[in-house]
């Protein structure tokens, strides 16, 4: 498949596909990395926080503890047991929820709370020692070393101070976490956001051309010529940019000569139609003619066998005159046995005639079938791009704000494919309706081919018929003694002549009727060429 014939649909889907997910991977990434940031921020205010400040309270109560425990040994003052036990206890409770907020930090909490402990036993017989010993009794428990309350106190001072240090370093570390992952999560989305941004502007850049490229041009050009088409305009000059071979606009310019081409040969075939009609309309009215005259002759021919007859009458009733009479019997029968010859001689013609416009009419019929054909065949070229048209339509509003400019096009191009249907239709009716008319002017004439050779029959007849009336007037004028019988087997002859003369006259009159409509229908074929001239005209090559 070459470049020009591709679709945009895939690429319009595969660029809409390949946007999409980077924007689901930007959006899972940022996602993730926010859930982190999330876990990192509830951990540090649920945890990390609470550890800090549990650890402030833990060195709180031991510094109260130590001061309240002083305090009862220089003074005495029992209430600072008291003092001491309410500190004492809060620590119960801030060591178990260390251990609780980090388990990892158990071991040193469990070793703290022994130290505790120790520290606050000694520390109570300390000050008890000074308040029931004197001074010298609580030095000793205070300078023991090992196991005296200031021993005691700075190694839970150590292990406070150490615990304290490790729970600030996980803080310090969690906050690390949160500003590494933050700068990851920075960094990704603008990785990805300049991936997106090279993506769309290499996808915007390849529509276009292929954009351009399907359409030959400008979509404004793709306009204005297929307006012209529409119009009528066959004769305008489309000029073509290098290598828009399978473009929009290159199918354009075939179509518009493909109908030049069309237009013209309708042109033409309606220009000889036109001639033909005119001619075969002449042709009618000349025949229309030449049965008027036949009629005529029919109608004297009867007039004379008549006449004839009651000459035969006369002579049977006057045989001093038969010999005379005869002559002229002979003489009337010679004269209608030439004119039924030259009646049956121009029913000939008139039924060659008849048939050879029949023919023309058959021809006519048949390159009505052609033109037909090819409206057939433009109707359908219409059909396929009004659907093309539709479906790039759909496309490009699927495409949005980017596919409006090619959804107005393919919306020009389907209007365009609708009035060509439409165009197609009307001609496709003037050649059906141009088609009927030359069905029924050919069907009259077979009809009227048919009655001229049964007339040509009958004239046939009667000329055998005057010929054996001449024998007889001859052999009257010869054998004058038969008379009496001759003359009566001649006004025989004479009566069924008169018979056959009036079928004859008949037949003419169906003759003349069926030319007149022959007439009529060739000034109606003749009408139909006309329009057919002037509906083609609208196209301007």
């Amino acid at each position: 498949m070459s470049r020009k014939t591709q679709k945009l649909k895939p690429i319009l889907v595969g660029f809409i596909a390949i946007v999409v997910a980077l924007l689901l991977t930007l959006g899972l990434v940022t996602l993730f990395s926010l859930e982190r940031i999330d876990e990192t921020a509830h951990y540090e205010q649920d945890v990390t926080n609470a550890l800090v400040q549990n650890m402030t309270d833990v060195r709180y109560h031991v510094v109260q503890i130590q001061q309240f425990l002083t305090d009862v040994s220089a003074t005495g003052d029992a209430d600072g047991y008291k003092d001491a036990e309410e500190h004492y206890q809060a620590l119960q409770k801030n060591l178990p929820t260390i251990s609780r907020l980090d388990p990892q930090l158990a071991d040193k909490v469990n070793a703290m709370q022994q130290a505790v402990d120790q520290f606050y036993s000694v520390g109570k017989r300390m000050a008890k020692a000074y308040v029931e010993g004197g001074r010298e009794a609580g030095n000793v428990l205070m300078k023991e070393k090992g196991g005296g309350f200031d021993d005691r106190a700075e190694e839970l001072t150590k292990q406070v101070e150490a615990l304290n240090t490790l729970i600030h370093q996980q803080d310090s570390t969690a906050y690390a976490a949160m500003n590494h992952t933050t700068a990851q999560l920075r960094n990704m989305t603008l990785g990805l956001a300049a991936l997106l941004v090279i993506v769309v502007s290499l996808g915007g850049v390849l529509l276009y051309r292929r954009v351009f490229g399907v359409l030959g041009g400008e979509p404004a050009l793709a306009m204005e010529v297929a307006n012209r088409i529409a119009s009528g305009d066959l004769g305008q000059r489309i000029v073509l940019p290098a290598d828009s071979e399978g473009s929009l606009l290159h199918s354009l310019a075939d179509m518009q000569g493909q109908l030049r081409n069309i237009t013209s040969n309708i042109r033409n075939l309606s220009g000889e139609l036109d001639s033909s009609a005119g001619s075969m309309s002449d042709a009618a009215h000349q025949l229309q003619k030449s049965s008027a005259v036949q009629s005529e002759s029919t109608r004297s021919m009867s007039v004379s066998v008549e006449e004839v007859l009651q000459s035969i009458q006369q002579l049977g009733s006057q045989s001093h005159d038969v010999g005379g009479e005869a002559q002229s019997a002979g003489q009337m029968v010679s004269d209608c046995e030439q004119l039924i010859h030259a009646t049956a001689n121009d029913i000939s013609h008139i039924a060659e005639r008849i048939g050879s416009a029949a023919s023309a009419i058959d021809d006519l019929n048949k390159q009505t079938d052609a033109i037909a054909s090819i409206t057939r065949t433009i109707h359908d070229i219409a059909d396929q791009t009004n659907l093309l048209a539709l479906n790039a339509a759909i496309e490009a509003a699927r495409a949005g704000e980017m596919g409006r400019g090619f959804a107005v096009v393919a919306d020009e191009v389907r209007k365009l494919a609708e009035r060509t249907g439409v165009a197609t239709v009307e001609i496709s009716g003037q050649i059906e309706t141009i088609r009927q008319g030359m069905t029924g002017v050919v069907s009259v004439m077979q009809s009227s081919v048919d009655a001229s050779n049964h007339g040509v029959e009958q004239t046939h007849t009667a000329r055998e018929a005057i010929s054996g009336i001449r024998q007889n007037t001859d052999q009257i004028v010869e054998h004058i003694q038969g008379i009496s019988l001759a003359l009566h087997e001649q006004q025989s002859a004479m009566g069924d002549m008169a018979q056959r003369i009036e079928i004859i006259a008949s037949m003419t009159e169906s003759n003349q009727a069926t030319v007149e409509a022959s007439a009529a229908a060739s000034d109606q074929l003749n009408s139909h060429a006309k329009a057919l001239n002037a509906a083609v005209g609208v196209f301007r090559s």
